[in-house]
């Protein structure tokens, strides 16, 4: 799911065939397309070939995580390019949710079932394609949602 394709697969031993078995999900999916496929693989050659895309990355994600955390947001405990904002209620998920668009920042908004433990999540997804410049605005449209 990570490598700008759809779905996702799973590689592994005879194992495998358990699941392949007894897996309802997997009996009525079907193999993935050529052109997935090749995406894929593209994807995988620019992580081996190009480390520093990797780095770019992990240091947007820091610095939305470090800026989110700075303005008081509860995060989740660990850094990674997908940032969950933990909001208390849907009602507040859904007004903040509505707020950050007019102020031209795109987040998703998870609600309950799909959300953990009834909470509502903002889930704020970063690249390596993001400017420093990019990421504070997005920092910035959360702190105006602060005043």
């Amino acid at each position: 799911k990570s490598l700008a394709s759809i779905g996702g697969f799973a590689v592994g031993s005879e194992a495998m065939e358990v699941l392949r078995y007894g897996s309802r999900p997997y009996i009525f999916t079907a193999s993935p397309s050529p052109s997935c496929i090749a995406t894929v693989r593209s994807s995988l050659r620019t992580i081996a070939t190009q480390p520093e895309l990797r780095q770019k990355l992990m240091d947007n994600a820091n610095h939305l995580y470090d800026g989110l955390q700075k303005l008081g947001y509860e995060l989740s405990s660990h850094i990674s390019p997908v940032v969950p904002v933990i909001i208390g209620s849907k009602e507040d998920g859904l007004r903040i949710w509505r707020e950050l668009i007019s102020l031209g920042v795109y987040v998703n908004l998870i609600l309950p079932p799909a959300a953990p433990a009834g909470i509502t999540l903002l889930r704020c997804s970063v690249n390596a394609a993001h400017s420093r410049e990019q990421i504070d605005a997005i920092i910035q449209a959360f702190a105006t949602l602060k005043q």
